[in-house]
């Protein structure tokens, strides 16, 4: 189990946020870190944005309850089951209202 997994993705946005406010420290600390570190807090937050638009936005979770895909609930399965969104396949399709 890596370190990044015990943080919660908000927890992890903070912090984040939070070094923005000194650009020098945070390049200092960038550069200590591992790309591995990058990817698992990429993926974290990826996947909790994709459950935010599921649980909020009306149009995305009918897109996705709509695939038959089955449960999505890490982010491997986001990545292997859920298709990328464009016009056709989702803009289109829904009111604007349902989109927000």
């Amino acid at each position: 189990m890596s370190l990044i997994s015990l943080f919660s993705a908000e927890s992890l946005f903070k912090k984040i946020k939070k070094s923005a406010s000194n650009p020098e420290a945070s390049i200092k600390n960038i550069i200590k870190k591992k790309p591995m570190v990058f990817e698992q807090i990429g993926e974290k937050l990826a996947f909790a944005q994709f459950r935010r638009a599921y649980s909020f936005v009306p149009a995305y979770k009918e897109f996705i309850d709509n695939l038959n895909i089955g449960q999505i609930t890490m982010f491997t399965d986001f990545m292997e089951k859920v298709p990328e969104i464009d016009k056709k396949n989702y803009i289109q399709k829904y009111s604007l209202k349902d989109l927000m």
